[in-house]
């Protein structure tokens, strides 16, 4: 009988057959297999096999999922970036999408599990980081304003100090 907790090795399999199959093309020299433009897809193959085994494992820890949708995110935004020239290639302007996928990443952890409140924190911290960032990269905003506004930091100390009393008090009353 066969045990549900216990991984499978067919997606790490397939990982390995694709990254052998891919480094073998490049060594034979392959018209079109540029490793340089196209290593992201190492993330998001990684990002997706780590999701199909979060949703396969009724173990798994719902950390997991987050960290696996954050890869999967930041594979394809480098996907796009060396291969679609997003944001011109100007790292001055492109450097708010990383809080953006953050909160992207935790907020749909958060939507999975929605009692897990850290991730809800992380999420609005992780939008509202980028939010400015991108404002005040695009010049939506003037240098004067978005320094005042980050000098408010730490209202995310504050808010994710809340955001774990608030968890921790929750868990206490359903643990009676």
């Amino acid at each position: 009988m066969d045990d549900p907790t216990r991984t499978r090795p067919i997606i790490p399999a397939i990982i390995l057959i694709l990254v052998g199959v891919w480094f073998l093309l490049q060594n034979l020299n392959v018209p079109g297999v540029r490793l340089e433009a196209f290593w992201p897809i190492f993330l998001v193959i990684g990002g997706i096999a780590l999701i199909i085994r979060y949703f396969t494992n009724p173990t798994a820890d719902p950390d997991d999922l987050g960290g696996a949708i954050f890869m999967t995110l930041l594979g394809v935004f480098f996907l796009g970036w060396y291969n679609l020239n997003w944001f011109g290639q100007e790292w001055e302007v492109a450097w708010p999408i990383f809080p953006f996928l953050l909160g992207v990443s935790s907020g749909i952890n958060w939507l999975l599990h929605w009692r897990r409140w850290g991730q809800l924190l992380w999420a609005f911290i992780g939008l509202a980081v980028a939010a400015v960032g991108f404002a005040y990269t695009t010049g939506a905003i003037e240098g004067d304003l978005a320094q005042q506004l980050a000098r408010l930091w730490p209202i995310f100390i504050i808010l994710a100090g809340l955001g774990f009393l608030l968890q921790g008090l929750l868990n206490r009353n359903n643990d009676r």
